[in-house]
């Protein structure tokens, strides 16, 4: 199960030790890394934090691929994968929708990061 407390490296080390397990060997392994995306949203994807963390990640694809090779696993497929891309947005490119929509014809539900416009039936 995911967990943020547990550091990325162990998770990395807990995955390698259930492929090499000798009685039951996964033979499909996930693991979810939930950076830089948590920070990202919050300051941005050129602040300092994010950047380093990119580098972070860097090394932590040399460590798994380390890992695997230590384990006789080269024949593993690691497959990098995102559920979104990401850029920055400066107020210029923000659409008012008030432009274009009275607010009496839709509901608009928000978060963070989206906004889903409803239109009244």
């Amino acid at each position: 199960p995911f967990n943020t407390t547990i550091p990325w490296k162990a998770r990395v080390d807990q995955m390698i030790t259930w492929f090499t397990n000798e009685r039951n060997p996964i033979n499909l392994g996930v693991l979810y890394i939930e950076e830089p995306d948590l920070h990202a949203h919050g300051v941005g994807t050129q602040h300092p934090q994010v950047l380093e963390l990119l580098q972070k990640l860097d090394e932590l694809t040399k460590y798994i691929h380390d890992k695997l090779n230590e384990n006789e696993l080269q024949d593993v497929n690691v497959i990098h994968l995102s559920d979104h891309g990401m850029m920055d947005v400066g107020i210029p490119k923000i659409v008012n929708i008030s432009s274009f929509l009275s607010k009496d014809d839709y509901d608009a539900v928000t978060s963070p990061v989206t906004m889903f416009i409803m239109p009244h039936t």
